[in-house]
């Protein structure tokens, strides 16, 4: 169950399968007792793949979700995900209309992928002016109470920027939430990810966001923060329990960015715990010599800087990143996650001084200009 304690699990997007299977089983031989979940993202995939991959990857996990990403029910069938043809769910015209078999569809589908931990469908609230979608989602959850069996299940919710922003809607959204089923609750923020791979940071909607996970936490109901990267590690200094995130970027959104875009190569990101973002791998070489920094020890960094240019390692730096989440999650305190939160926030934030101080030049793109934002999330 990821709720037991602070975890992180992998989302693999567009990432092959031996990727995430090479991390995996790294971090269950090098680092046993961090907690490792993995988040299957259903429609993405054919289920004989997902089965195949939950048979290889069972072993080096405490947890395995598979995610129905039902917000896709929006979507055109045709658009609903490549492997929409083996999820029943995934066909249905109106979900609100038959309830009970979307939902044993959603479920059925999880377990067939090999879920351990379940996730009630949802659908996605603040779409419209009405809470249609937040009683549906409700609804959807007590079926999949009452139909989950020996399984453990997670609440599935989804709501805009605009919802969480707004102290009326979030008030709303929390009270309907505390009202329904006591369920560990699987929380998403919709929103449109800043450019490049930089870190979210509208401190409106982060503040909302933080006082729905704390006030879903007082009211007994953890809180799984799938695809969300260093945000769900910020949200963890406030009850959020696990969190996920895959190769593509440090901020996960429900589609994740693509490549470099109109043909051009990605450009090569490489995340610095240090600053709690990404840089571009040739800035790096001068952070280095900023007063402390340290080499990462992962496997794939091994002691040393990244290439830069064409012998630049995306895939490598993409472990790198996805290991670092993971020693993040398990560095934090039991006991005191917020203070733990807290002290990697303030840390960043010198740290970004002293690279600010050293004349060190960043793209924009690059530029930790989300961690001031954070150190205010974190001061009230």
């Amino acid at each position: 169950m990821p709720t037991v304690a602070h975890g992180f699990f992998i989302q693999p997007g567009q990432e092959s399968w031996t990727n995430v299977s090479d991390v995996l089983a790294d971090l269950a031989g090098v680092e046993p007792e961090w907690r490792i979940g993995a988040a299957l993202l259903l429609p993405r995939r054919k289920l004989a793949f997902w089965q195949n991959a939950v048979d290889e990857w069972s072993g080096a996990t405490d947890f395995i979700l598979a995610d129905p990403e039902s917000t896709r029910m929006d979507r055109a069938y045709s658009e609903r995900g490549l492997g929409r043809a083996d999820y029943r769910y995934l066909a249905e015209s109106d979900p609100v209309a038959n309830p009970e078999r979307f939902v044993r569809n959603a479920l059925q589908a999880q377990q067939h992928a090999g879920a351990t931990t379940l996730v009630s469908p949802w659908l996605r609230h603040g779409v419209t002016q009405t809470e249609h979608e937040l009683s549906a989602t409700i609804a959807f959850a007590t079926l999949a109470e009452a139909m989950a069996g020996d399984f453990d299940l997670l609440m599935g919710v989804e709501a805009t920027e605009g919802v969480f922003g707004s102290d009326e809607a979030r008030n709303a959204m929390v009270n309907e939430l505390i009202e329904g089923p006591e369920l560990p609750v699987y929380l998403r923020m919709h929103f449109s990810a800043p450019a490049g791979y930089g870190q979210y940071r509208q401190q409106k909607a982060l503040e909302g966001l933080r006082d729905v996970v704390r006030a879903l936490d007082a009211n007994d109901r953890p809180v799984v923060m799938p695809q969300a990267g260093m945000l769900g590690l910020l949200m963890s200094g406030f009850g959020a329990r696990s969190f996920g995130a895959g190769m593509a970027a440090s901020l996960q959104r429900n589609t994740p960015p693509s490549g470099g875009g109109s043909g051009a190569p990605p450009l090569p990101w490489y995340f610095v715990p240090q600053l709690l973002g990404f840089v571009l791998a040739e800035e790096l070489h001068d952070i280095a010599d900023v007063e402390g920094f340290e080499v990462c020890d992962c496997p794939y960094c091994d002691g040393a800087l990244p290439a830069t240019g064409a012998a630049f390692d995306r895939m490598a730096a993409g472990k790198h990143f996805l290991w670092t989440c993971a020693r993040l999650a398990a560095g934090l305190d039991e006991k005191d996650a917020f203070g733990s939160v807290k002290r990697l926030i303030d840390g960043a934030v010198d740290f970004a001084d002293a690279v600010a101080e050293d004349g060190v030049p960043l793209d924009p793109r690059s530029a930790p200009a989300h961690l001031t934002v954070w150190q205010d999330v974190m001061s009230d």
